[in-house]
């Protein structure tokens, strides 16, 4: 690694911008020079993956000497990795955890517009809420006309153009049901230098190769830690278009469907606060060892205790991620002609083996499905993809009181930001205990996967309310033949019970108003069934 410049002071904050030769357009260090606090509160470090010295910084830090004005990049470091070599940003987070300087560290989008109280607003709020790990969202706007960048107002990006902004702020804001997936997690993520280096720094596992990774790894653990999740609600980024905004192309880890890191996401859910890879040199600083070393001996430790090769992408690699991208797109025959020649080498990857589960899943082939899902809970137990998977194949296989085990295992895994997964572990598990009778259960199941469904996924809700029906009517079909051969009527509070039951639930209340003709004599209070 090389360092170009160096800072020397001890600024409030550090902000890290990273590029991987991939930046077309500087203008964020623009912005970033135009803050309304004294430049000496904060600093500027740029990281380069590889080993291209950008000559537009090289002419920015020109102007500056020639004017007399404070160098727009505090420290710069080029890390020199090979070009054979794919990018990791969780290893250039943690360069810039070693490099900075600032009691705050912010990583953020190198390519975005900030506004003049940008850095004021991060000082502003850890002074009040010390406690916490904050983001910042980003407001987007898809107009390809400000490409090449073309310094548009902030104003101009508001307009119908922006896909995320209302009444003063991102949309995302005003999600209560699923912020993981409307928030933009990757955008802008602040915490303490001295927390991030507790948790040990960014997990550098290769499953955060490529694509799909972020600081929201960090996030989750530090919260985990005990550090309170915020989000600013009056300061935000800006971004506009450019190509390869998206990842199209690039290699991408294993995700949720979203481009949210399946690793991220587990660690979340199981309450890790350590990587599951940490990065040596932060480790030394965790264990209080080298504060004091200069930055080029600690940047030397990372580089040699780095196996880079790790991160070389071959033919195994390539194929792994267009099958990925196939899996995701749920085209799982073309996911499967990617991995076939390489599932041997694939043994010993619980996040694989249940993707491979759940693809054999869909192309029916049971027996493959279920051993590639035991294989996933061998090697890692509280795996929730295979564990929601092997459950869905119980179903099928008409082995239900294994199905309720994996889905009760797989619960109390998953927290309230999952909410697809939970209405799918709750519509499996009700389902299995339909199929083994326990009509309670099964209603108090699909209950809460109605609750847990979208309002706009209409067609899961109609399965969820039509099985729901089911299930009472198999409740009064007991009923009915407990009563029919004395021909005596059902007890008044069972048939109260059930019709309030019933209209608690508006779909439920729609079909039994026009559905079996059994509920329809509920609901209008008749007394002999």
């Amino acid at each position: 690694m090389k360092i170009l410049r160096q800072n020397s002071s001890l600024p409030d904050v550090s902000i890290v911008f990273l590029d991987w030769s991939c930046r077309e357009s500087f203008h964020s260090l623009d912005y970033i020079a135009r803050q309304d606090v004294p430049r000496d509160r904060y600093e500027l470090i740029w990281i380069e993956y590889y080993d291209t010295i950008a000559p537009e910084i090289t002419e920015i830090l020109s102007r500056n000497a020639e004017s007399g004005e404070h160098l727009t990049v505090d420290t710069w470091i080029i890390m020199d990795v090979p070009r054979n070599v794919y990018y990791h940003k969780h290893y250039m987070y943690n360069v810039g955890i070693a490099a900075a300087r600032g009691k705050i560290i912010c990583f953020c989008d190198s390519d975005a517009m900030f506004t003049p109280s940008f850095v004021r607003s991060m000082i502003d709020f850890f002074d009040a809420h010390p406690g916490t790990v904050l983001h910042i969202d980003e407001v987007r706007n898809v107009d390809h006309s400000h490409y090449p960048f073309d310094h548009p107002t902030f104003e101009q990006l508001l307009d119908e153009n922006c896909i995320n902004w209302k009444d003063g702020k991102t949309t995302g804001l005003y999600e209560v049901s699923d912020r993981i997936h409307h928030l933009n997690y990757g955008a802008c993520m602040c915490a303490l230098r001295e927390d991030l280096i507790d948790i040990g720094g960014a997990d550098e596992h290769i499953d955060y190769l490529g694509h799909v990774c972020g600081p929201y790894d960090m996030t989750f653990r530090l919260v985990n830690h005990g550090k309170q999740e915020a989000w600013h609600e009056k300061e935000f980024l800006f971004h506009t278009w450019h190509p390869g905004s998206d990842g199209i192309d690039n290699y991408i880890g294993p995700h949720d469907g979203k481009n949210v890191s399946s690793r991220a996401l587990e660690a979340r859910q199981v309450k890790s606060v350590m990587p599951s890879a940490e990065n040596e040199a932060i480790r030394s600083l965790r264990l209080g060892q080298g504060h004091d070393r200069p930055l080029a001996s600690i940047l030397d430790h990372m580089q040699r205790s780095t196996d880079l090769n790790r991160w070389i992408i071959d033919d195994h690699k390539i194929a792994v991620s267009l099958g990925r991208s196939a899996y995701y797109r749920h085209d799982f025959k073309e996911a499967m002609n990617h991995w076939r020649k390489f599932l041997d080498s694939t043994r010993d990857d619980p996040s694989f083996q249940a993707a491979l589960g759940w693809t054999y899943y869909h192309l029916n082939n049971n027996d493959k499905s279920m051993t590639a899902f035991n294989l996933a809970l061998q090697l890692d137990r509280v795996n929730t993809e295979a564990l929601r998977g092997r459950g869905w194949l119980c179903n099928r296989l008409g082995r239900h009181d294994e199905a309720v085990k994996d889905f009760t295992r797989l619960l109390p895994l998953l927290d309230d930001s999952m909410r697809d997964y939970l209405q799918e572990s709750y519509r499996g598990r009700g389902l299995s205990h339909l199929h083994l009778g326990l009509h309670d259960e099964a209603i108090a199941d699909l209950s809460s996967a109605i609750v847990y469904t979208m309002p706009q996924s209409e067609t899961v809700l109609h399965e969820l309310y039509n099985t729901l029906a089911h299930v009472y009517l198999a409740k009064a079909n007991i009923l009915r033949r407990q009563i029919e051969p004395d021909n005596n009527t059902p007890p008044r509070p069972v048939l109260r019970h059930l019709k309030d039951t019933i209209r608690s639930h508006k779909g439920l209340y729609y079909i039994a108003r026009h559905g079996h003709s059994f509920f329809r004599r509920v609901l209008q209070n008749r007394r002999h069934v």
